[in-house]
């Protein structure tokens, strides 16, 4: 379990809405689809609402580890969250659209637990190309040999792509 994930609500409780309480975390975190490496840190604000509590986290920092798409070394990508905000309810709300989006305050020892909001915030902000730098050559399709290190012989053939929509170019307006 996350420890530094889990946070204490209990004395926003007896507070009035709109009261607000700021923490810092740092730490070690484990997601079981994510490969961290190292720590995680970034800032949480909660705030007490009539029906339970706003979590806004600002500045989390992580390093992620990933394969690059083509030369397939590994490489490390710091995903940067600079702002998200969940509601923990209370209590269930009579009507769900999403179990996904769903987080409830834990009644039993008032606690939030932002594992799972953080999980997915991490994920939505990964790079959309996983390459290890832009100008990543890849392997070569033939000999498997890093282009990145060494040159190759091989003789690729350029294949021809079908570009139904060419003939346009030669239309003038």
């Amino acid at each position: 379990m996350n420890k530094i994930l889990i946070f204490d609500v209990l004395p926003l409780m007896d507070k009035s809405t709109g009261t607000r309480t700021t923490y810092t975390f740092q730490g070690s975190v484990d997601f079981e689809e994510i490969n961290i490496k190292g720590k995680m840190e970034g800032k949480v604000e909660l705030m007490k609402l009539e029906d339970g509590i706003n979590v806004r986290i600002e500045d989390v920092k992580v390093n992620v580890g990933f394969n690059c798409g083509k030369c397939l070394k590994d490489y490390i990508y710091e995903v940067l969250v600079k702002h998200a905000e969940r509601e923990f309810f209370l209590n269930r709300p009579a009507t769900v659209d999403d179990e996904c989006d769903l987080f409830l305050v834990n009644k039993k020892n008032f606690t939030v637990d932002i594992k799972e909001m953080l999980r997915q915030e991490i994920i939505l902000h990964f790079p959309s190309n996983l390459v290890c730098s832009t100008g990543c050559k890849g392997l070569c399709p033939v000999c498997g040999v890093d282009k990145n290190t060494k040159k190759c012989k091989c003789k690729i053939e350029k294949v021809e792509v079908n570009k139904p929509l060419s003939a346009l170019k030669k239309l003038k307006v």
